[in-house]
């Protein structure tokens, strides 16, 4: 759970500079499906790692960016037709996202393997160990916090400028 929070968090400021690059407006259910592909590798494999321990083998398939965004563009499906091309961008951007962020962290075993299977090359840039990222949680979500505050502020002082 803390590692969802920690994906989420960071992946905040990713949308929302985003968004307030290009203006976009009405974008919170779209945000959602981005943070929702923020969490999906994990979600499809944290499960397996938990219940059945024995088959951590597996998730390395499930955990790498073709399958993740194989799996997006099934979600994406989903949606009504005129909308799957902005659901797929918005999971799979989420999905990468999820995986830039793991690919800095340490691990005593290489798992990033996102040419799987036709590589076994591990692609990470190891800064800190997973627990080392949810120590900082609090300060995640405090810069969060500030960082929408001060859109709020500015955004504010934007509209009483303008009529």
């Amino acid at each position: 759970m803390p590692d969802l929070i920690t994906h989420v968090a960071l992946s905040h400021f990713f949308i929302r500079s985003y968004e307030l690059k290009k203006q976009a407006t009405h974008v919170w259910p779209w945000r959602l499906l981005f943070y929702f592909g923020t969490i999906l590798p994990d979600i499809i494999t944290r499960p397996v790692y938990i219940l059945f321990p024995l088959k951590e083998l597996w998730t390395i398939g499930l955990h790498n960016p073709l399958p993740v965004l194989a799996l997006c563009g099934m979600l994406a499906l989903l949606f009504e037709s005129g909308m799957r091309a902005k659901a797929f961008a918005y999971l799979g951007s989420g999905a990468l996202v999820h995986f830039l962020f793991d690919s800095l962290q340490k691990h005593l075993v290489s798992h990033n393997y996102w040419l799987f299977p036709f590589s076994w090359q591990d692609f990470s840039w190891p800064l800190l160990y997973p627990s080392q990222f949810m120590a900082f949680i609090p300060l995640w979500l405090v810069l969060v916090f500030l960082f929408e505050g001060i859109v709020f502020l500015v955004e504010k002082k934007g509209n009483r400028n303008h009529p």
